[in-house]
């Protein structure tokens, strides 16, 4: 059948202004009420991307601790090892009583932990900001909670490169991490207290890929994971709604962590309590109770605004806060 062009002219007119206007509607009145509680995007982390080179990371955990109490504290008192640098006195060499790095204890000034890394040729403890319009760093105000928790020392010891980018534009979440990298999107809009949970939630991330690293061929992530999953989105079917701290953590088991790794740092006292209801839920207390957090540094604290915690919640990160109550608390660990 022929079709005259003068038809399929106006036609083709048509249609390219009917989408033209749908995605302007779209763009310019849905999207600014939506966008800023928009979910971070996925990525599946296979197990191949945690089996990064970390032969000069410091693992942590509570026998980690234990064990190298003595070799620890033979780096501040001198004793025994020499300043020379050589193999034999490394920390790490088949001469010495352990074959890794270790955590400096009894929390040392951070300048002597970072000089002391450097003798022993392993990583600084550091983390860099970086703003995006460079010209944004003129409201630096707007994160001096960010760098008051990056310099707590229980959260400073598990940090060894970390990189911050503060954006003051919206891109299409609030925050994202992926390589080490936290980024935070519409910094200029967030209040304060919604930044800094942000903030937690992805540094949450950074503390289950690259803090909980593989040890003697245990990842201890495994652990928690396995409280929940069968795989990265399958949850066992078992688990109830009441068995995770909020309904992103359901997405799968990377968010799980993070929304349960800021649930105890922001609401430890409460998150306790829910866990008396739900064995799931106590056994991930317990999880980051003896694996990140050993020497009960949050325990029975909470710093919500003196709303009602509420039974459930969609995201822990939009839970009210008191920020100086909160920072208040991190100011006595610097």
């Amino acid at each position: 059948m022929y079709i005259k062009k003068e038809v399929i002219l106006p036609i083709f007119l048509y249609t390219f202004i009917f989408f033209l206007i749908i995605f302007s509607v779209d763009t310019f009145f849905f999207s600014g009420n939506n966008e800023q509680y928009a979910e971070e995007n996925f990525i599946d982390i296979s197990s191949q991307d945690k089996k990064e080179d970390f032969s000069y990371v410091w693992p942590i955990n509570t026998e980690d601790k234990k064990i190298y109490n003595s070799v620890v504290n033979t780096i501040f008192l001198g004793s025994e090892t020499s300043n020379t640098g050589s193999e034999n006195n490394k920390i790490g060499s088949e001469n010495n009583t352990t074959n890794t790095w270790v955590i400096i204890e009894n929390n040392p000034p951070i300048e002597k932990i970072n000089e002391i890394k450097k003798e022993y040729n392993a990583p600084q403890t550091n983390y860099e900001i970086y703003y995006v319009p460079e010209s944004f760093s003129s409201e630096m105000s707007r994160v001096e909670s960010l760098e008051t928790f990056l310099g707590v020392v229980f959260i400073r010891e598990k940090i060894y490169s970390l990189l911050v980018e503060i954006n003051k534009e919206l891109f299409d979440v609030r925050g994202k991490f992926k390589n080490k990298t936290i980024k935070l999107f519409w910094v200029a809009s967030l209040s304060k207290e919604e930044l800094i949970s942000v903030f937690i939630h992805e540094f949450g991330h950074y503390i289950d890929l690259y803090f909980l690293i593989s040890w003697d061929g245990i990842d201890p992530s495994e652990y928690f994971y396995e409280i929940s999953w069968e795989t990265t989105k399958v949850i066992k079917k078992w688990q109830a709604q009441n068995d995770f701290v909020s309904w992103y953590a359901m997405s799968n088991k990377y968010e799980d962590f993070a929304e349960t790794f800021i649930y105890y740092i922001l609401h430890n006292d409460d998150f306790f309590e829910k866990a008396q209801e739900s064995v799931s839920l106590m056994k991930k207390y317990s999880f980051f109770e003896k694996y990140i957090f050993m020497d009960g540094e949050l325990k029975q604290t909470n710093f919500w605004n003196n709303e009602n915690i509420q039974p459930y919640y969609r995201d822990i990160t939009k839970i009210g806060i008191n920020l100086e109550k909160f920072l208040q608390f991190l100011k006595n660990w610097i």
